[in-house]
């Protein structure tokens, strides 16, 4: 087997294992739902508060404030 094939069988490898990492250790743990929880929360509670009738100017603004 030359280096390039055991190249790609050791990142296979790897691949396998950080999958298998973030499935066991990582995926529905309770931080996993805090984190989901904080990302999703904020964005209801500004739809919930926006001013629909400036909905599109508020939109534009803050994509120009991030740029």
């Amino acid at each position: 087997m030359n280096k390039v094939q055991e190249i790609i069988e050791i990142k296979r490898k790897l691949k396998d294992l950080r999958n298998d990492y973030w499935f066991t250790d990582v995926f529905l743990t309770l931080n996993w739902w805090f984190l989901l929880f904080l990302t999703i929360v904020p964005w209801l509670i500004w739809w919930k508060l926006v001013d629909k009738n400036r909905f599109v100017s508020i939109s534009i603004y803050g994509c120009l404030i991030s740029i």
